[in-house]
């Protein structure tokens, strides 16, 4: 089994893992033994709080041990093919985790190796957010079938698309606010229509929100984007305004948040903001798929 995009795993198999990552928050010393002996490589282009750290406690509590390598200042992909380090690389560790800018890297090492990989980021699909965003979704309305979210801002990143492909998995009602200049990417929008159902696009964020649970947004300027959106995005800014529009939804945001831009401190720190409990089930849903892949 890899993760390399959300659709690597099934319906069934998300609500297996979810049952398992239940489990695993409620009685974590139940699984502590779990994977004794057991490696994994983390390997970061980009830095990293919550995934790093997330992944490294995942596998102390499960007993093993979580490798971390800054590939930033690597020679792979420059010096070394990631072909040849893919390959010395399985015969050391049990599981690679790899937060990179290009996603064809997956291409690649997926290629070359017979050990799990895991998109711990890239440029195009965000899969272990949209796992632990799904978990706390169901945690705080009790199921995810035909419930309404609507992502507001820039819409042409990897936690959009990869939320785009989990909510046509899940029959999910999704709406997106944002800019006609960042619509997420068309293969994405094509690939979710086959799987179930596209989401509506609209340039009005107070039409996306309406009759919404659960609004989500982004940075509006993230991973390695030099290009500054901030004067087409203001309008989307996710503020008590906007809030009041909704079905009093709870607000979700992946973190780090750059508050006063995308989202105001009086919605980030509201009642209704579930960011933290968001941020923490990034770890148990980790944990119950790197216990899945392993064991």
């Amino acid at each position: 089994m890899n993760l390399t995009k959300i659709t690597n795993l099934n319906k069934e198999q998300i609500i297996q893992l979810f049952e398992l990552t239940k489990e695993l928050k409620k009685e974590p010393l139940k699984f502590k033994h779990s994977l004794v002996g057991k490696n994994v490589f983390f390997g970061t282009e980009k830095s990293s709080l919550r995934t790093r750290i997330s992944f490294e406690v995942a596998m102390n509590h499960l007993g093993g041990n979580c490798i971390y390598y800054n590939l930033k200042d690597s020679t792979i992909g420059k010096k070394e093919s990631w072909k040849d380090a893919i390959k010395n690389l399985e015969r050391y560790v049990d599981l690679i985790a790899l937060r990179v800018f290009s996603h064809n890297i997956f291409n690649e090492v997926v290629n070359n190796t017979k050990i799990p990989i895991i998109n711990a980021l890239s440029d195009d699909y965000h899969p272990l957010q949209i796992l632990a965003d799904l978990f706390t979704i169901k945690e705080k309305l009790g199921h995810l079938s035909k419930i309404n979210i609507a992502y507001v801002g820039d819409a042409n990143n990897n936690v959009t698309h990869s939320l785009i492909l989990a909510c046509a998995m899940f029959e999910i009602n999704l709406k997106i606010g944002c800019p006609k200049e960042l619509i997420p990417k068309s293969q994405v929008l094509i690939e979710a229509k086959k799987i179930g159902n596209n989401p509506i696009i609209t340039t009005d964020p107070f039409v996306a929100v309406k009759d919404a649970q659960i609004v989500i947004t982004d940075s509006w300027k993230s991973y390695d984007v030099t290009k500054d959106n901030t004067k087409i995005l203001q309008k989307f800014q996710v503020n008590s305004n906007l809030m009041k529009h909704t079905n009093n939804a709870l607000f979700m945001h992946c973190l780090p948040a750059h508050r006063g831009k995308e989202v105001t401190n009086e919605v980030i720190d509201s009642v209704n903001s579930i960011v933290y409990d968001e941020a923490e089930n990034r770890l148990h849903t980790q944990k119950a798929l790197i216990l899945m892949m392993l064991k």
